[in-house]
């Protein structure tokens, strides 16, 4: 736990969902620092 990324949930809401888009951000998509994850939320907030 935080030194690989955990994707076993973005996954499943993507092969589940009835959505057009699933993001992955943060240490789902790659384990990595707090300030980069929540990088990740600011640049898909803004471009939604």
């Amino acid at each position: 736990m935080g030194y690989k990324a955990e994707h076993s949930l973005f996954d499943e809401l993507a092969n589940e969902l009835d959505v057009n888009e699933v993001f992955n951000i943060g240490d789902s998509q790659q384990a990595r620092t707090i300030m980069t994850a929540i990088w990740d939320g600011y640049e898909v907030a803004r471009s939604l």
